[in-house]
């Protein structure tokens, strides 16, 4: 190598969807390290903590989306009752996505500009729709677009990992 090549300092990139770092970890966002905890290629089990946990997260905001379907549904067909369980339901179910994406977030160890983003987006969501809009959403409404904004980021590194395995198998 040459002194020139020695002097420059050299590119790094995240391990799961290789966008260049700024930082020495080696993931760019909390969404890639949680991704990168899943084992791959012919070591890895078949099963992991980590591909359970992701499974199960995935599951949960399922049945939040769904329990807040059912609540709208009921409510358009005069059974105010049963759509406020169905949204009691969608409130709690959501709760427990929260608390267990918010865990997730801390236990990652970089915290890319995006994962900030995603933050103040979800402040805006919780504030904006107010005066946005002339009939005021209902806290579920909301709650649900909270947690689908977060699950988008927090899925994000899996998405890449997926990706590129597409990619390997062409």
């Amino acid at each position: 190598m040459s002194a020139e090549a020695e002097n420059l300092p050299s590119r790094r990139e995240c391990s799961v969807c290789s966008r260049s770092l700024k930082t020495d970890a080696p993931e760019c966002s909390a969404s890639c390290n949680l991704a990168a905890r899943i084992p791959l290629g012919d070591a890895a089990l078949p099963a992991s903590w980590e591909l359970f946990g992701a499974l199960a997260s995935g599951f949960v905001i399922f049945n939040q989306l769904l329990f807040w379907n059912l609540s709208v549904i009921e409510r358009n067909q005069s059974d105010a009752e049963l759509g406020a369980s169905f949204d009691a339901a969608s409130l709690a179910v959501g709760g427990i996505w929260l608390v267990a994406a918010l865990w997730a977030w801390g236990v990652s160890r970089p915290k890319g500009t995006g994962d900030y983003l995603t933050a103040a987006a979800v402040v805006l969501v919780l504030i904006l729709p107010r005066f946005a809009f002339d009939r005021e959403l209902g806290f579920s409404t909301l709650f649900l677009v909270v947690n689908l904004l977060i699950a988008g980021r927090l899925y994000r590194g899996m998405y890449c990992l997926w990706r590129t395995s597409k990619k390997r198998e062409k």
